[in-house]
């Protein structure tokens, strides 16, 4: 599923059905996995272009973390693990 949403930034119901049959599952096992992984998206869910990550450890929360993913999120006008409706 990994290889799937790097290459298409998603996991389409079509895969779901292909990797079911490569690992011997059924689609509905698979489709399991995917949405309890919240990493995972579906085909009307897609990623985007490109990913931001912030590190959200007690470390780095200590370090200032927390307010720094504030700052981006409103700069970008995007919530953790949502997608951006704007281009830049």
């Amino acid at each position: 599923m990994h290889l799937v949403q790097d290459e298409l930034r998603c996991v389409p119901r079509e895969a779901i059905k292909e990797i079911a049959d490569l690992l011997d599952l059924s689609p509905a096992e698979v489709y399991d996995t995917l949405t309890f992984y919240g990493f995972f998206r579906e085909e009307d869910n897609r990623l985007g272009n490109t990913r931001v990550w912030v590190c959200r450890s007690l470390a780095c929360m200590l370090r200032g973390g927390e307010e720094l993913l504030g700052h981006l999120c409103q700069k970008l006008n995007v919530q953790p693990g949502a997608r951006a409706l704007t281009k830049r």
